[in-house]
């Protein structure tokens, strides 16, 4: 009894061992995965994370469109045009005060992160600012 117990947990031990060989696959070679910290997490984002929006993600330019920052901040979540995803629709944003939607942007709320340590001020304007025209088609 005791050496098949002994099996399964090598077995099991093997499996981890593949599927963290996997995982560390996963990351790209050239660009190491970031470390957790304040404003990682869903948004960015890309991040769901650079992943489209989740985490911090690739640096962005201070010039960089409202666009850009929607696509590489937003988009994994909110979709690519603003009708939801793993995040809500921004339907609903149309109707806010631009300064309540730049504060959600820089502070997050429920479970989106904030991207006060990833957007400049500027930055978290043009967003806000493209975040409602695409909900306003919408709405």
């Amino acid at each position: 009894m005791f050496k098949g117990r002994r099996t399964i947990l090598g077995a099991i031990l093997a499996w981890v061992a593949v599927l963290g060989g996997l995982a560390a696959g996963c990351q790209p070679a050239e660009e190491p995965a970031p470390a957790p910290g304040p404003g990682s997490g869903m948004g960015g984002p890309g991040g769901p994370g650079g992943r489209g929006g989740r985490g911090p993600g690739k640096p962005l330019a201070e010039n960089a469109s409202a666009g850009e920052i929607y696509q590489q901040k937003c988009q994994f979540c909110h979709g690519a045009n603003g009708e939801g995803g793993s995040g809500p629709a921004l339907a609903s944003a149309a109707g806010g005060a631009d300064a309540d939607l730049r504060k959600i942007i820089h502070d997050g709320r429920g479970k989106m992160p904030a991207f006060a340590e990833q957007l400049t001020d500027p930055q978290i304007k043009k967003v806000a600012a493209h975040v409602k025209q695409l909900a306003g088609g919408k709405g």
